[in-house]
């Protein structure tokens, strides 16, 4: 008798099939009501026929992953696949929320799964030529043509009422979370019934404009919050099959890159690197130092500017605007003698500093590798951030400069110490005159941040010497005992500093973290301060990923990537946790220095791994790889926009650079020298510019009361008052408050200017 033995034949898995239909059906309901929805109608069939045609391709794609991952996680013991998932889980979010933009929208819905509204509009005792001449949803306007009407004829972009006694309009859509219609009338009075799926709203026509809004309910299966929800499920299973992909893998390739790093490290510093730094300063200079009075001064650069020319007329350096005088106010001063009273002359020596910090950036990304340091100063100097604030009479633009340099000898610093470090056994070699120098150096920002320019925003680069503590105690071997004692004594000492940190700056940060995500929307998804606005932001957000994942593999051959990668991320957690508030673009900037240098470890470290992932090798390849990554994260015209444009409201810097060419020429030709000025803004223009002279001159603010300044008033026969559009819109007061002050004269507005006269 013949016996049969069952065989395992590969076939369909049941179970992986069931959830790759669920995950494809998931992926195209996403697609659809995330990004199709901004091409097509809510009831086009052919959204309807790409959801599920992007749902059955998703679905094979996912029995292919989900058969990977399995076997991938059934690989992993508990613990491990318990991080595993949650690393996938983290990762998929930051992909998800950083290289994508919609979900910052409102309008993001599964369109076919919306509610169809019918409406009806019936107008009731309005005179006739009454007009709806606005129609839309949240989706939306609607087209007048899918409206049924009586009584009403199309005009244009309007619809008339023609037939006040007998009318209608009808029409059915699909409104997503709100409908809008406006009317308007020549002789208010009457008014509409709107009537809709048993609902009715009576809108009384009381004004030339009436304008109305209806909210509905969307159901959660068609919501934005869920089809944020399938984005976040989607994003998490590609990010966990990434993971696994790249669990075994990433070590080894990035043991060989660092490997080679490694070697290129070992070559010193020759013609190359001269030629690589001398050719980024002149593209740094070229992209900052065009048409450097294309804009007037923001209002705190007048500061520099003033204090400068009173120096150069005699003032004592204790006399003049105190903050940023020993890195600004002397620098813009000596520009000033040199080539005279000029706004481009002051800003120049700031552009000047912007573009040589260069040269301690290169110095500091050459220790990861010569490509890094390359790409990191291309990044640098193109940074449309860096090249904004380097344009300006301001500490930022000098910042970069000095902060760069204080961080290289900070890693300078830490290679001096020993890895593995047992202080009884090796303090001698902590006393070489190198490694006293590089501390002596490394003493002097603190004390000038927190003593000699306490006002100035230099005090943030006491974040980085946190980093370079933690960096410093990982040095020490902390299993041997006898390093135990030192460790109490760093513990004392960074508490105590913290402690000392904190109190300095109690008005400034909190005790407790709360998140703010402001300060990071300057990264991810689509800033207008990064070279990557309106580019592929998911490249940028793969190469900080690469980056982060990189420095924490390499951490043992190279602190270095870890060491920048710290910096940013404790700069960024800084302004997002427990800073008190966001105060303004600039301030943030200091983050952007570190961005630089993790930007550029992720993208060299992408380009390597896909020039190793084609099936192509040669220069041909790596080429059209590095062209591409460059096309796709690099903006010229965001790049180029500081230097050409001439719009006062800038949008990278966020400040506004009031003209002042209007009101100017109107008060050098009716202002006198027995006049006095009160003033916002041109109250420093005019100090700057030394013309039209005054007897005095007052500062006020948008805080400034009507009391204040009539008390000043009183003080002077004759002057004028000149506020700024911005800062009265801020205050309490109005146009006619000023009026109303004693012998005041309204002259009327020059540019953004508002001008009084008394006499």
């Amino acid at each position: 008798m013949q016996r049969h033995t069952a065989t395992n034949k590969p076939g369909m898995n049941p179970g992986r099939l069931i959830l790759a239909v669920l995950l494809g059906a998931a992926a195209g309901l996403f697609i659809s009501g995330y990004w199709l929805i901004d091409y097509f109608p809510a009831d086009s069939r052919q959204l309807q026929f790409l959801t599920v045609l992007l749902a059955v391709g998703s679905a094979l794609g996912y029995y292919v992953g989900a058969g990977a991952i399995g076997r991938g996680l059934a690989r992993l013991g508990f613990t491990q696949k318990a991080l595993t998932i949650l690393l996938g889980a983290l990762l998929g979010c930051f992909l998800f929320f950083a290289s994508t933009h919609q979900w910052q929208s409102g309008e993001r819905y599964i369109a076919f799964l919306l509610p169809r509204h019918e409406f009806r509009l019936v107008a009731e005792g309005s005179p006739e030529g009454t007009a709806l001449v606005w129609l839309s949803t949240s989706l939306g306007d609607v087209s007048y043509d899918s409206l049924s009407s009586h009584g009403w004829i199309r005009r244009g972009d309007e619809m008339v009422l023609q037939e006040p006694a007998s009318n209608s309009l009808e029409w059915s859509v699909v409104a997503g979370e709100r409908l809008q219609l406006v009317l308007e009338s020549s002789q208010p009075g009457g008014q509409v019934r709107l009537s809709w799926d048993g609902g009715e709203q009576l809108i009384p026509i009381d004004a030339r404009k009436t304008t109305f809004e209806q909210a509905f309910t969307i159901p959660f299966y068609a919501s934005r919050t869920f089809v944020i929800l399938l984005g976040l499920l989607n994003s998490f299973v590609l990010s966990l099959g990434l993971v696994l992909a790249g669990k075994g893998n990433l070590a080894a390739w990035l043991e060989r890159v660092d490997h080679s790093d490694g070697q290129q490290r070992m070559i010193p510093f020759g013609r190359g690197d001269i030629l690589g730094v001398v050719l980024a300063v002149c593209l740094a200079l070229l992209l900052r130092a065009f048409n450097l009075d294309s804009v007037y001064p923001a209002v705190d650069e007048y500061y520099h500017l003033i204090a400068a020319k009173q120096i150069l007329a005699g003032a004592p350096l204790a006399s003049v605007y105190p903050r940023g005088m020993w890195v600004v106010t002397l620098p813009v001063a000596l520009a000033l003698r040199i080539f005279g009273h000029e706004v481009w002359a002051a800003r120049a020596i700031g552009v000047l500093f912007n573009a040589l910090a260069v040269v301690p950036l290169y110095l500091l990304t050459r220790k990861i590798s010569r490509p890094v340091a390359v790409v990191a100063c291309v990044l640098y100097a193109s940074s449309p951030w860096i090249i904004t604030f380097g344009r300006v009479a301001r500490e930022y633009a000098y910042y970069p400069f000095y902060f760069y340099w204080i961080v290289y000898a900070m890693v300078s610093f830490i290679e001096t110490i020993p890895n593995g470090l047992v202080v009884r056994e090796q303090w001698r070699r902590l006393l070489r005159p190198r490694v006293i120098l590089l501390a002596g150096f490394l003493a002097l920002p603190p004390i000038f941040a927190l003593s000699i320019d306490w006002l100035s925003t230099f005090r943030t680069i006491l974040i980085a010497y946190l980093v370079l503590g933690a960096l410093v105690l990982m040095r020490v071997d902390w299993k041997a005992r006898s390093n135990w004692p030192f460790l109490g004594a760093a513990t004392i000492i960074l508490i105590l500093g913290g402690r000392s940190f904190y109190q300095e700056q109690v008005t400034k940060l909190l005790l407790i973290p709360r998140v703010n995500p402001v300060p990071l929307e300057y990264f991810f998804p689509n800033p207008q301060q990064q070279w990557y606005y309106e580019r592929v932001v998911i490249v940028m957000a793969a190469a900080v990923t690469l980056a982060i994942a990189g420095s924490l593999v390499l951490r043992k051959t190279n602190f270095v990537p870890v060491f920048c990668v710290g910096l940013f991320l404790s700069y960024a957690a800084v302004f997002a946790l427990i800073s008190k508030s966001f105060f303004h673009t600039r301030h943030l900037m200091s983050t952007q220095f570190w961005y630089v240098i993790v930007s550029a470890m992720g993208l060299y470290w992408l380009w390597d791994a896909l020039r190793q992932a084609v099936p192509w090798r040669g220069k041909t390849a790596s080429t059209a790889i590095g062209v591409v990554i460059g096309l796709s994260v690099l903006n010229p015209w965001q790049i180029v926009l500081p230097s050409v444009s001439t719009n006062p409201d800038m949008p990278i810097s966020e400040d506004y650079m009031h003209d002042m060419s209007n009101v100017q020429a109107y008060m050098l030709g009716h202002a006198g020298e027995e006049d006095a000025l009160i003033a916002t803004v041109y109250g420093l223009y005019a100090t700057w510019e030394g013309e039209p002279q005054f007897e005095a001159v007052y500062r006020i603010t948008s805080q400034s009361t009507k009391t204040e300044i009539e008390s000043i008033v009183d003080q002077h026969e004759s002057g004028w008052i000149v506020v700024d559009s911005i800062r009265l819109d801020l205050s309490t007061l109005s146009i006619k408050d000023f009026t109303d002050i004693s012998q005041m004269e309204y002259i009327g507005i020059f540019g953004d200017e508002y001008v009084w006269r008394w006499k």
